[in-house]
């Protein structure tokens, strides 16, 4: 009489085989895991670093002056104080995070998953025109130091009339 089931060789050669896939598959999971919290990192980074420019850019150009007495131009962290129809609006880092001040109210613009490292406010002034040139470098907070992402973003601005002193 025949057996019919499996000998010990052809088990063993099954176990090897759904071994080798299993930690292949397993690799591939956990790779792809890690590359995705990379990609959030920098997603986070670039979108947090692109809205607080935008933000500014608006604030800027719309801004009727510059109070230059209150601003602080080519030091980081850099601070900036617009005027616009008797309201003041300010742009700074408190702590980490960038903060704007409107209508003595302090909104903080950055996430909690990123930090400001730099933010250099500069002014250019020639041919009776300015230009505020900001530097922003934004980078990802990650508590675990597991993933991260930076990036440095420069705009140059003019608002709409410029300067007081």
């Amino acid at each position: 009489m025949k057996n019919k089931g499996f000998t010990l060789i052809e088990a063993l050669i099954y176990i090897g085989v759904v071994s080798v896939i299993f930690f292949s598959v397993s690799s591939f999971v956990v790779w792809f895991m890690d590359f995705n919290g990379y990609l959030k990192a920098s997603r986070e980074v670039l979108y947090s670093g692109e809205r607080i420019m935008s933000l500014m850019d608006y604030h800027i150009s719309e801004a009727e002056g510059v109070n230059y007495t209150d601003s602080s131009f080519d030091e980081d962290p850099g601070k900036l104080f617009l005027t616009k129809e008797g309201d003041s609006v300010s742009f700074y880092v408190c702590s980490s995070d960038l903060c704007m001040k409107k209508e003595d109210k302090e909104h903080i613009l950055t996430s909690k998953e990123v930090d400001v490292t730099q933010l250099i406010f500069k002014k250019v002034e020639a041919d009776n025109s300015l230009l505020i040139e900001i530097d922003l470098g934004v980078e990802y907070n990650d508590p675990e130091e597991r993933y991260s992402g930076s990036i440095n973003l420069n705009s140059g601005i003019t608002p709409r009339i410029f300067y007081e002193d």
